[in-house]
């Protein structure tokens, strides 16, 4: 071999150190120590999830890196174990402890107290390069608890504290930001110690030299571990302030009607009520229309009264520290108001009675009269003197009610209303309408088969006044819209026909309807569905022999319109019950026109004895049903044979397995299986190569054999495409000794 050249090592002759070249020895190798160019470090997750440890190096020979992860059971002890490729630490498990990536699965807190290292080295020798130690962090993240007030009232120039409780992987960071209101716009800001502010980066938060400004505040909680961050929901610091009211300003009643406003301060928000004075003593004012908003309270006085006039009001702010204070007196002046009046509703009579109403205030109370106007072409607005009734319900307030009775449908479109006169006006109501009358009701169609082009559709129908019958139809296709049949059907003694000429199959699927409709309502029948064309028919499949594992069935389908096949089976162990084709791997059905298949392709002998029908339907009458087919599959079964269920060998000795597949309508493969003994390990297919041989034939030699391989466990399996046969296991096993 031309140039390679050896030396030998030196040799001291006379004192000099010679190299002697040994011609055709290639130049030794130098190992030298990688360099680690990424430390991995601290890793940080929650309570079952998966963290990684990862180290970067470069080699600085021509060697391969390798890669040895340590870990030290207690931080500190200096005893550190090697890590298996894969095993468990303080039963967590792991992988990669020969890799660059250490990755630990499922972890628990438990971990905190260990150390990681790893060591890379080169595969020529040489020294070692050791990473840093470093550690994980496994634990939940911050969850604030809570966060409050620790006084319950701080009035101001004190001092309050707002503290948090939070749980979570120690150690927690904390920070306190604030969000103070501004005119535009504003943003949460982190808070540091200095001037009335302390705690800022602690559970605690002291705030001191409170001002009543603070109370308009937001503040929250930030805390933060290894593993995540919370954030508590915002609170205010409760600055406690007396409460202060305006006095209202002086109010003249308009339509027996005013408005009493107070502006009201203090913190916590007062509770506020109003009073009027009654002699010398103040009586509080129970109303719904009192409201505190904003600052602002109000109280809406009505139905007030000539009575009325010169009576005081007031206002009173208090919160739960018994502190109070009450506005000056205002006064109201009421004079007489105009009527107001609401308007009649609409009415709906069926040949009964019915009542109209309507409210009616003003000072003086006014008198209500009643008007009416007949449907009649030139009827004009009438007085019905002495007719109604009007009820006081509170000062200033009235409801005046006229009833109807012995109502007929010749008073139907006979409009009313009401007008309200006292000394200061005339107002008078819009009118409402009378419909007096029957609601029409209707019966429901029924669905009508049509074969030779003609057919009636009928509904009965009653209603005062006699209602007008609107026939829909709605066609097959999807998204089709309701469509009035204008001038078509009669109404004849209650009973409304739709007579249907000239269908053909286009129609088929339509549905129809009645809408029945006269002045006093409305209703619409349930729909009925038109079912065109002719019967379905279909032709009977022949019985099949399965060639090379495929078979084809077919039948002809007829009728208007051409009605939609489906291939059914029945299974020998199905007890007589047929079931619907399921269209996938090797089963294709298809219709082109009248013509329907059913292609099965990969058969097996499971399938022989199977019998084939198909169903015509096209939804006129009853679907139609074939005679029914078998299917014959030649063949016998695919088996396999065991091998031995044990066997034994020496350290780097050799066995063999064999097993014998037969049957199946093609020559069968064989393919050879491994089990590791770990949990949660699958069939593995085995290929030729080092210490392997015939891992796809009847006889398996496993040679080489080392500790590694004790306990695995090895099967053969049988298929030819169509089926699949499994033998039973044999376990090996390798003695040490």
């Amino acid at each position: 071999m031309q140039g390679l050249v050896r030396f030998r090592p030196l040799t001291v002759v006379a004192g000099f150190a010679v190299a002697v070249a040994l011609v055709g020895v290639p130049a030794p190798a130098f190992a030298a120590t990688p360099t680690i160019t990424t430390q991995p470090v601290v890793e940080a997750g929650p309570t079952g999830s998966d963290i990684e440890l990862t180290v970067g190096a470069n080699s600085t020979d021509a060697g391969t890196l390798n890669y040895q992860w340590f870990y030290e059971l207690i931080k500190g002890t200096g005893i550190w174990v090697k890590a298996l490729p894969s095993a468990e630490i303080l039963n967590i498990g792991y992988t990669g402890g020969n890799t660059d990536t250490l990755k630990l699965k499922t972890v628990t807190p438990v971990l905190n107290a260990i150390g990681l290292k790893v060591e890379v080295s080169s595969s020529l020798g040489g020294g070692a390069a050791t990473s840093d130690e470093v550690g994980v962090a496994v634990g939940d993240p911050p969850t604030i608890v809570g966060v409050g007030q620790v006084e319950p009232r701080v009035v101001a120039g004190g001092t309050a504290h707002l503290t948090g409780t939070v749980t979570g992987l120690s150690p927690l960071s904390y920070s306190w930001q604030v969000l103070k209101p501004a005119l535009v716009a504003s943003r949460w800001t982190s808070l540091t110690n200095g001037s009335g502010v302390s705690g800022a980066r602690t559970a605690t938060l002291t705030l001191s030299n409170l001002t009543a400004d603070v109370a308009k505040n937001s503040y929250r909680l930030v805390a933060s571990n290894a593993v995540g961050i919370d954030i508590s929901e915002p609170v205010k610091v409760d600055v406690g302030v007396k409460p202060t009211v305006s006095t209202p300003a002086d109010q003249t009643a308009v339509n027996g009607s005013a408005t009493l406003t107070s502006t009201i301060t203090g913190n916590p928000t007062p509770s506020v009520k109003w009073q009027r004075r009654s002699g010398a003593l103040w009586t509080d004012v129970v109303s719904s229309a009192t409201s505190l908003t904003n600052g602002v309270a109000t109280a809406k006085l009505t139905g007030l009264t000539t009575a009325d006039n010169g009576a005081q009001y007031r206002v009173v702010a208090s919160n739960n520290f018994g502190e109070s204070a009450e506005s000056g007196a205002v006064t109201v002046t009421v004079a007489g108001s105009k009527p107001t009046i609401t308007d009649p509703l609409d009415k709906i009579s069926l040949l009964g009675g019915v009542n109209l109403s309507v409210n009616v205030t003003g000072d003086p109370a006014p008198v209500v009269t009643w008007q009416r106007k007949l449907p009649t072409t030139g009827a004009v607005w009438e007085d019905l003197t002495g007719v109604g009734t009007t009820v006081s319900t509170g000062a200033g307030s009235l409801v005046s009610t006229l009833p109807l009775s012995a109502l007929t449908s010749a008073l139907s479109g006979s409009r009313f209303r009401a007008v309200a006169k006292n000394a200061v006006d005339t107002v008078v109501s819009d009118s409402s309408q009378l419909i007096a009358g029957l609601a029409p009701t209707v019966t429901n169609p029924l669905d009508v088969t049509v074969s030779s082009g003609a057919g009636t559709l009928a509904v009965n129908v009653t209603g005062d006044p006699a209602p007008t019958v609107t026939w829909q139809r709605r066609g097959p296709s999807a998204g089709a819209q309701w469509e009035d049949l204008i001038g078509q059907g009669t109404v004849s003694g209650g009973v409304a026909t739709l007579p249907l000429t000239g269908v053909t199959s286009a129609l088929n699927g339509s549905r129809y309807r009645a809408v029945v409709k006269n002045a006093v309502g409305q209703v619409v029948s349930d729909s009925a569905q038109l079912i065109s064309g002719t019967v379905a028919d279909v032709s009977n499949p022949v019985a099949q022999t399965a060639t090379l594992g495929a078979a084809t069935f077919t039948a002809n389908v007829s009728g208007d319109p051409l009605p939609t096949a489906r291939w059914q089976v029945l299974e020998p162990t199905s007890g007589a019950r047929w079931a619907n084709v399921s269209v996938g791997s090797g089963v294709l059905a298809a219709q082109v026109g009248g013509l329907a298949t059913l292609t099965l392709t990969g058969l097996t002998k499971n399938q022989n004895g199977n019998r084939y029908r198909v169903v015509a339907t096209n939804g006129v009458d009853t679907p139609a049903v074939s005679d029914s087919a078998v299917l014959t599959v030649a063949g016998t079964p695919l088996s396999i044979t065991n091998p031995a269920s044990a066997v034994t060998s020496a350290l780097n000795g050799t066995v063999t397995l064999a097993v014998n597949a037969s049957g199946g309508d093609t020559p069968p493969s064989v393919q050879w299986q491994s089990l590791a003994p770990t949990v949660g390990s699958t069939w593995t297919n085995l290929s030729n190569g080092a210490g392997v041989a015939g891992a796809n034939t009847s006889q398996l030699t496993l040679s080489a054999l080392t500790a590694l391989r004790n306990g695995y466990r090895y099967r053969a399996v049988a298929t030819n495409g169509s089926e699949t046969a499994t033998s039973s296991s044999s376990l090996l096993t390798v003695n040490i000794v």
